[in-house]
């Protein structure tokens, strides 16, 4: 069973999310649980820090939007991303920090 996980404190967005996560899964038929996370610990653990957040089987798929039910269906029948089920590394935990290169920024735009 897939599990779709809805990312937020239960605002408009997120329950417009949830909606369009159901009306994905009646569509596309697969056997998925749609749960809301309202925990701030447990949001945060996936990197989201504008919600509504969408995580399927533990991958972070979208956040800061409301993603349309199309969209969620889609995911729900591709083939798991490489590191499926794994929450969101945090920028504390990752193993290689970005840094900006010498004198230019991440963005490769002229800092003046």
């Amino acid at each position: 069973m897939v599990k779709i996980e809805i990312l937020g404190p239960g605002c408009v967005n997120c329950r417009r999310a949830e909606a369009n996560a159901r009306e994905a899964v009646a569509m596309t038929g697969v056997d998925a649980r749609v749960v809301m996370v309202t925990d701030y610990r447990a949001i945060l653990r996936y990197g989201v820090v504008r919600n509504p957040g969408l995580a399927i089987d533990g991958t972070l798929v979208s956040a800061g939007r409301v993603p349309s039910a199309d969209d969620i269906a889609i995911w729900l029948t591709q083939d798991p991303a490489p590191g499926a089920g794994q929450p969101a590394a945090r920028a504390d935990e990752s193993s290689s920090a970005s840094t900006a290169p010498a004198g230019g920024t991440l963005s490769g735009r002229d800092p003046a």
